[in-house]
């Protein structure tokens, strides 16, 4: 899953279920049976509010929610504006779902689906449990360094960030570089967890309950309650899930259908709370830990050097972030779709990893081999052929890389543009 988790209009007692689920034992420990957790009389969630009065109550909690949103973006992100520069050091561990198909896989009847441009096994292996470090100096929300190392092959690498559209790249070589996992699992939720926040709309109606996890504890937790409202930036309201945040305003949970993610042990930074232990579970199931080790403020003017790119790093396309408009296509064509080995036909959405030129042109990016290699590559050469308008940032074209979904039904292709009520452009970045 792409880190923009969907809204989840939870009760109170499902928030409940879900921050305890949250509070599981260390990475290390994942294996080993823990013990059921349970909850003493003097635990109890706390009791829902009364029902309110349409639409003046509705409206004072709305406008209380958007400010509690602004000040807790002030307190929590290390990401957003009037934050000096700073360098981290994370550890981290990660389930890896970057699993290529092997014999062995095949053997125990295991069978691979290709999701946003990795490789998924199921029916016949296990996730990997494994564990590296990031470390960060940041100057400013497009001036950064970040150098990813870990036994793992795939997760070395580092990534600089220069300006709005340069971005540089430099890995081992000839290796991939899992850096869309490793930012999406790693980075984001530790260095600047609320940036769907700081992107829902004015016209987002939000909501406001409170839950007692225990132990004293009251967290305000705010979610959207019109998911489908669209901002003056084209962004929807559901890109915001529900947020859990602590009398000291402090982010302590981010809930969703599919995901939570709890934040502990905090440390003052600069006028911030940064939580130095995160956790992630995906469908209930343990995902990532993160445990910062160091943060601290560090001078550009005397460590200049690790902002800056060497020569043989390599300029990477844009990456579409959340709120730039999508990218529309003026031409698509469908392919005929082979059946799989065992004779029957595909069924589901094919994820094509491409890069759209400065003119609109396609290239796509060859995907690992795998059991549906013959439908990758059909589907590959259709998507070769569409054309987009091309994507301009500030005023100028760029490239564009982005996950492209082709979607088989059994039914006749019909182009995106042509579907109703279908966005232009669909794209998982």
């Amino acid at each position: 899953m792409r880190f923009l988790i969907r809204p989840a209009r939870l009760s109170q007692a499902a928030l409940l279920l879900l921050l305890t689920a949250a509070l599981l034992p260390s990475a290390s420990a994942q294996n080993e049976p823990q013990p059921a957790s349970q909850t003493t009389s003097d635990q109890k969630p706390s009791q829902p509010a009364p029902g309110l009065k349409a639409p003046a109550d509705r409206d004072r909690l709305n406008a209380l929610a958007h400010k509690l949103l602004t000040a807790a973006l002030k307190k929590n992100a290390l990401d957003g504006d009037g934050v000096k520069p700073w360098h981290m050091k994370i550890g981290y561990s990660l389930v890896s779902s970057y699993k290529q198909w092997d014999r062995r896989l095949s053997a125990g009847g295991g069978r691979m689906a290709r999701g946003d441009g990795t490789l998924t096994a199921s029916g016949g292996g296990s996730a990997d449990m494994l564990n590296g470090t990031v470390e960060e100096w940041h100057a400013g929300r497009y001036q950064w360094s970040r150098i990813y190392s870990s036994q793992t092959e795939t997760w070395n690498g580092t990534l600089w960030r220069v300006s709005h559209i340069e971005h540089y790249e430099l890995k081992p070589k000839n290796m991939d570089f899992a850096a869309d996992l490793l930012n999406l699992r790693v980075a984001r939720p530790a260095i600047d967890p609320m940036y769907l926040a700081s992107l829902a709309p004015p016209e987002a109606m939000l909501a406001i309950s409170r839950i007692s996890p225990g132990d004293g504890q009251n967290f305000n937790c705010i979610s959207v309650t019109n998911p489908n409202a669209l901002g003056s930036n084209g962004v929807a309201a559901w890109s915001m899930p529900t947020m859990c945040f602590d009398t000291d305003l402090r982010l302590r949970l981010i809930s969703s259908s599919d995901t939570a993610i709890q934040f502990m042990d905090f440390q003052p930074f600069q006028d911030r709370s940064v939580a130095r232990t995160v956790r992630v579970l995906v469908n209930g199931q343990f995902n990532s830990e993160m445990k910062v080790t160091l943060l601290e403020d560090f001078d550009p003017a005397t460590n200049g050097a690790f902002l800056k790119p060497p020569a043989k790093a390599v300029l990477q396309p844009y990456t579409l972030e959340d709120g730039d408009p999508p990218l529309m296509s003026v031409y698509e064509q469908g392919t005929t779709i082979p059946l799989l080995g065992d004779g029957t036909p595909f069924r589901g959405t094919v994820t094509v990893a491409a890069i759209v030129r400065k003119d609109g042109s396609v290239k796509t990016l060859t995907p690992a081999a795998g059991p549906l290699q013959p439908v990758q590559d059909a589907v590959c050469i259709a998507v070769s052929k569409w054309k987009y308008k091309p994507y301009l940032i500030d005023g100028q074209p760029v490239e564009v890389r982005v996950n492209i979904s082709y979607l088989v039904d059994g039914k006749p292709f019909v182009p995106s543009y042509q579907r109703p009520g279908h966005m232009q452009g669909t794209y998982t970045p």
